[in-house]
């Protein structure tokens, strides 16, 4: 089966407000199980091209599965060959929620206004792509971390990254501005009062799952829950399967 060919996907999205989130050095030429991801105004619209283009995908054998979470502002396409995850878009319409950190609303349109082309090296066009300005891009990769350090210790790529860049001054001062303009520390006495309501969350989930594992009305029944990093409710994302 062939990979994906990213070019093509985003040729499509040339009329499109977006910026794709830690440009991946890897592009275009990923490994099966890779993700990238993309912030736009109209997460809809991108949604629709990517299937458009994925239909003509399917007659390669990829399968494709859509999940749409968190008020319609967070969307998955994956697509899978046979049981094994090909390629994921992870598509975003506003600023995600953090656990420890607390995000303006109004940073999501001030990243899309900021935003920068940088050419594709495409060998039959060079088109733009669209990524944050520097500075953005350092502020979403040092949220990335902070928010993961005690739980994905991969994550400190992104401060040894942010650490290189800030060696210069201005791209220091300049970080430095938009993330006390955008981004602020979640207070302690809130964070235990979520890290509780986390911990009453996840008993919830248990019994639920135990109650269908032994109600034998439903086999096979999958439910993956995203709890890391949402201390304010649970998010059921997908259901591959509900008879086994």
């Amino acid at each position: 089966m062939p990979p994906l060919d990213l070019h093509n996907f985003f040729l499509e999205f040339q009329d499109e407000d977006y910026v794709i989130i830690k440009f991946p050095s890897w592009f275009p030429d990923y490994s099966p199980g890779s993700d990238i991801d993309i912030f736009c105004k109209d997460a809809g619209s991108v949604a629709r091209k990517i299937l458009r283009l994925g239909n003509a995908c399917v007659a390669d054998g990829f399968e494709i599965e859509v999940t749409i979470q968190e008020s319609e502002s967070h969307t998955f396409i994956d697509f899978y060959s046979g049981e094994i995850l090909n390629f994921r878009f992870d598509l975003y319409q506003k600023i995600p929620r953090y656990a420890k950190l607390r995000i303006k609303s109004t940073y999501f349109d001030s990243i899309l206004k900021n935003r920068k082309p940088r050419g594709a090296g495409h060998a039959r066009a060079d088109y733009p792509l669209y990524v944050p300005d520097q500075s953005d891009d350092l502020v979403l990769r040092y949220i990335e971390y902070y928010e993961w350090r005690h739980r994905r210790p991969e994550k400190i790529r992104h401060l040894e990254y942010v650490r290189r860049a800030v060696s210069d001054n201005q791209v220091r001062q300049r970080f430095v501005e938009r993330l006390n303009e955008f981004v602020s520390r979640i207070p302690r006495k809130e964070l235990r009062k979520h890290t509780r309501l986390s911990a009453g969350l996840r008993k919830i989930v248990r019994r639920l799952k135990r109650a269908i594992k032994h109600s034998g009305l439903l086999p096979g029944f999958l439910i993956r829950s995203h709890l890391a990093g949402r201390a304010y409710g649970i998010f059921v994302t997908s259901i591959r399967k509900v008879l086994g």
